[in-house]
């Protein structure tokens, strides 16, 4: 038999040997897209990547997932998850060949417990002594995608909130029960309302000025958080010399849709210290559930107080005493005046009866 023959045989049969080790697992590369949703970017977030669970014996059904098992990546990473699941009071039978990366999948119908999970992973990554995956990951555009191996990953937002998320399996994007693969919404710590006014001349402006009596156009435009974040919505507009008119809430997704009753009741009445009508709603849970990551807009009217105008003031003259026809000039009033008096005339004395008057006479020598 040719040598050359025999050696190719020998190690073709070694591969085959290799290719069927049990337990062996050959990882595939998946794709992970993180998204800001609509009307938002990713510049100011970084993003690190941790992986917590390797997927084994996944069976397909046509282009989706059927099923899937898990196994921790290693020991520090298989320490790090079971201890978090400890602390948020979640337990699992390992006599029944569960192990910590297969109940941390079971979680994903549980948002509540899941997102108090990821809270103590994070807080945990730096003790735990596991290894990033991807470390400072950033975009300026609306979405991040990465390459990374199949599995369920820890994503840690310096800017936001903790995600736990599957890559891609096998290529598919979502599992048989609706649940999808390979990406998700950043969950941000905070929801940034864009708020304008319709001025007179109907553009929407930062602000404008209303007169007495008059109606203004107001509108909020918000991204709806990752259902994994919050529950609901809280929207309040604390209004200053202004009155929120009731019946004009009304609330459309960017696509044109109303989901202006995916709102509960609105309350109007004063909010802290402003001197105005303002009001405060919250949405229902099914408003995040439905259309997390959608950019939603909310339109209302306002209107300004109508106030009377005082009547007019009349000025009152006082009559002064000196005068009281008259308004006296700047300056001490005048003297008053003295009544006219006549030329006075000599009295006559009387004389004693039987006596003569006499008259002297003037003598002018000449």
């Amino acid at each position: 038999m040719n040598m050359k023959k025999i050696s190719a045989a020998c190690a073709t049969a070694a591969a085959l040997a290799a290719l069927c080790v049990p337990g062996a697992a050959f990882a595939a590369d998946g794709t992970l897209t993180l998204n800001a949703g609509d009307g938002s970017t990713l510049a100011g977030h970084s993003f690190t990547v941790y992986k917590l669970a390797t997927y084994n014996d996944v069976v397909k059904d046509g282009a989706n997932v059927k099923s899937v098992s898990a196994s921790s990546p290693d020991a520090a990473a298989d320490a790090w998850v079971k201890a978090a699941l400890n602390k948020n009071g979640v337990t699992y039978n390992t006599s029944e060949g569960r192990n910590a990366a297969e109940q941390l999948l079971r979680l994903q119908t549980d948002s509540n417990t899941l997102r108090k999970v990821a809270g103590t992973l994070q807080s945990t990554a730096a003790a735990s002594k596991v290894t990033a995956v991807k470390t400072n990951q950033t975009s300026t555009t609306g979405s991040l995608n990465l390459t990374l191996p199949e599995g369920y990953y820890l994503v840690v937002d310096a800017q936001g909130i903790p995600i736990l998320v599957s890559t891609t399996i096998g290529g598919a994007t979502r599992m048989s029960n609706g649940q999808t693969l390979g990406s998700t919404q950043i969950k941000t710590n905070v929801t940034k309302i864009d708020k304008k006014i319709k001025s007179v001349d109907g553009t929407w402006k930062d602000s404008a000025a209303a007169t007495n009596g008059e109606t203004r156009d107001f509108k909020a435009t918000f991204t709806v958080p990752n259902k994994l974040a919050v529950d609901t919505i809280t929207l309040e507009d604390h209004m200053t010399g202004i009155t929120y008119i009731d019946g004009s809430f009304h609330a459309t997704t960017s696509s044109g849709t109303d989901v202006t009753n995916q709102f509960g009741t609105i309350g109007k009445d004063k909010i802290g210290n402003s001197d105005g009508t303002g009001f405060k709603v919250t949405s229902l849970q099914s408003l995040v559930d439905t259309y997390q990551g959608k950019q939603v807009t909310v339109t209302y009217r306002t209107r300004t107080p109508r106030t009377r105008r005082p009547p007019p003031t009349r000025r009152r003259r006082t009559p002064m005493p000196h005068s009281p026809r008259t308004t006296p000039l700047s300056g001490p009033p005048p003297p008053p005046r003295r009544p006219p008096t006549r030329p006075s005339r000599r009295r006559r004395r009387a004389l004693p009866a039987g006596s003569r008057r006499t008259t002297r006479s003037r003598r002018t020598s000449i």
